[in-house]
């Protein structure tokens, strides 16, 4: 019996190191072809919150709306606790290099109907106690927002071990563009 305990924990052993590969060779994919010339962290309410962007004033800006969303999402949720510690990472990425299948093959095209996206959150290839956001770098500042906060609220959905909701991240988003939360 305990040889084929044995044999059944080096299968899963094997397994898992395969899978933790493949996970981490998608975001070296994206990481050999993207570079990011300024990255920044704060803390916000105890997460540690890192942008990965091209710029100083896009990077301040950009984490500036996080904490404001962050604030916000407080409110609408009022009830919500965290039940996770993940540092959260935002890569700011080309829209073409986004949806390369090739660069990013760790993402589940089939989920958008292998459609091109705008931004994607992500913790189930990201390092362990991480998670990341890519924003295609596409849209104006003025549009931005509404595409982070609707990945924000993801965000804010897993670390408070809550379904991830499609509708209430747009609703959210809307609702903080319009100044409405």
């Amino acid at each position: 019996m305990s040889q084929v305990l044995s044999q059944f924990l080096k299968i899963v052993f094997l397994f898992l190191t395969i899978v933790s590969t493949v996970h981490a060779r998608g975001y070296e994919n994206i990481f050999n072809v993207v570079e990011f010339s300024h990255v920044q962290s704060v803390n916000i309410d105890g997460v540690s919150v890192f942008y990965h962007g091209h710029s100083e004033d896009e990077t301040n800006r950009s984490l500036h709306d996080i904490y404001k969303m962050s604030q916000k999402l407080k409110g609408y949720y009022p009830e919500s606790k965290i039940c996770k510690d993940i540092t959260l990472h935002v890569y700011s990425i080309d829209f073409d290099i986004l949806n390369n299948r090739e660069v990013s093959n760790f993402l589940s095209w089939s989920s958008w109907g292998d459609s091109d996206i705008d931004a994607v959150y992500d913790a189930r290839y990201s390092p362990s106690n991480t998670s990341a956001i890519f924003i295609s770098t596409r849209h104006a500042a003025r549009l931005k927002p509404n595409i982070l906060a609707h990945e924000v609220t993801h965000y804010w959905q897993h670390t408070r071990c809550m379904s991830q909701s499609e509708d209430e991240a747009r609703e959210f988003a809307e609702l903080y563009i319009t100044g409405k939360t």
